[in-house]
């Protein structure tokens, strides 16, 4: 790991460790410093994650002398609260100081227009501290955006303080709860979201969401709501995704992602594809024409410099009569003509022993044979039933194709639904806790 890369990794699990080592009891009052127009709000139940950390235990003589004045209390913060923040597009961190003589013993400081700022000595984070009433407001921008934050900050009116408005009672319950207003980010996009999901006001779109640390999962998600509070998701209706498509994976598949497009969005679709003779044009109405809007794609992951040595196989399901459309197509225009098994080879095409094929109602492409043992088998596809999205990875492995990656047990979900998207990333490990198991990781112990 390269000397950058190895400060920005140790400024990040600096961060967490800021905030690792507070917990939630006051979380309500830091609210109060926070802007109610912000775009974006987390708090953390961090009592509990101390424990399942298992932080202050670890064996830190080899560590970073920041890391052990941090566990040992040396910069005097309360260790009680943690809320972070944006403020003017800049990030911060608040939380109180209990033992103010101790924290500057550990800093230098300096006045900006009234404000004390202050740093680490040896400057290593590269975080900056305000202090004002016993709050430090920690962040990496200038001194004088932090100043003018925390001015802003420190002098809101009641009505203009996060924690007088709705958002505040739904950023509590769950290890981390976090509050993003995506509107904010999505406002140049609006018009075509609007359009293609069927919802209005995506300007004013907001999101909340939590993550919980257990034993084994890191689980969390995240949900959508338009300006009177409802689910977009639920408005927008997407859908489900055919599971019997997985039938024509292969159970080893490290990698297998199911999406289901409603018609509506694939009609929008066809007025933006190609038009005209040439090949990009009548591939892409081909396709849009006769899909009923069903993907899925699973990949066993061997060799990440070619991509044709790693088995892989894509999936559509098809609209009734499609199949005798698409035959004399793929006949006609191209050329290719069926094999023993039924399938057509497009290694005249793509110089590879890729082949596509037709069962029941899909259409697939593959270079590997149709499998005996299929995914739809496995306890992993349970995770696709009645999802718009789904993605699953076996992230066992890893290490031998990314050999900076640590070597790790476990899988990945991601999902979506009518009400939210969700991830869930598991670990098989001997640690009390599943963060436990990553910071002791991150920290090489």
């Amino acid at each position: 790991m390269n000397n950058r890369l190895l400060a920005s990794a140790k400024c990040a699990v600096l961060a967490l460790i800021v905030v690792l080592v507070a917990s939630c009891s006051k979380t309500s009052e830091l609210l109060n410093y926070v802007p109610a127009d912000t775009k974006l709000a987390a708090t953390l139940s961090l009592g509990d994650l101390i424990k399942k950390s298992n932080i202050k235990d670890l064996n830190l003589n080899d560590a970073d002398e920041q890391f052990k004045k941090l566990i040992n209390g040396d910069f005097g913060f309360a260790y009680d609260n943690a809320v972070v923040f944006e403020c003017n597009n800049d990030t911060f961190i608040a939380l109180e100081i209990e033992d103010m003589e101790k924290f500057e013993a550990q800093m230098t400081a300096k006045d900006v227009n009234g404000v004390k700022i202050y740093e680490s000595k040896d400057n290593s984070t590269g975080m900056k501290i305000a202090v004002v009433d016993g709050i430090a407001f920690m962040s990496s921008t200038s001194d004088d955006r932090l100043v003018a934050c925390v001015n802003h900050v420190t002098n809101l009116a009641d009505e203009a303080r996060l924690a007088s408005t709705d958002i505040a009672d739904k950023l509590s319950g769950h290890d981390i709860n976090f509050y993003v207003n995506i509107g904010d980010a999505l406002a140049i996009y609006a018009a075509q979201l609007e359009q293609i999901l069927g919802v209005t006001n995506i300007d004013k779109a907001k999101s909340f969401g939590y993550v919980d640390f257990d034993k084994s999962d890191i689980k969390g998600a995240m949900t959508f709501v338009d300006a009177d509070g409802g689910n977009i998701l639920k408005a927008a209706d997407l859908g489900d995704v055919d599971t019997d498509m997985l039938k024509l994976l292969d159970a080893n598949m490290t990698n297998v992602v199911a999406l289901k497009i409603k018609d509506e969005i694939l009609k929008k679709a066809a007025l933006l594809a190609p038009t005209g003779n040439g090949m990009t044009a009548l591939i892409s109405q081909m396709v849009i024409s006769n899909i009923e809007g069903d993907f899925a794609i699973g990949v066993n992951l061997k060799d990440t410099q070619n991509i044709y040595a790693n088995s892989a196989t894509a999936v559509v399901k098809l609209k009734d009569g499609a199949k005798e459309s698409l035959s004399q197509i793929i006949e006609g225009q191209f050329g290719l003509k069926k094999d023993a098994s039924g399938q057509y080879s497009l290694n005249r095409l793509l110089g590879q022993d890729v082949n596509i094929g037709f069962k029941d109602d899909y259409l697939y492409v593959t270079n590997v044979s149709l499998p005996a043992n299929t995914f739809a088998k496995t306890d992993a596809a349970k995770t696709f039933d009645d999802k718009t999205f789904a993605m699953f990875s076996n992230i066992a492995g890893l290490s031998s194709l990314y050999p900076s990656i640590p070597e790790i047990d476990g899988t990945t979900t991601i999902t979506l639904d009518e009400k939210q998207l969700s991830f869930e990333i598991h670990a098989n490990h001997n640690e009390g806790n599943i963060l436990a198991y990553f910071l002791k990781m991150a920290l090489n112990k």
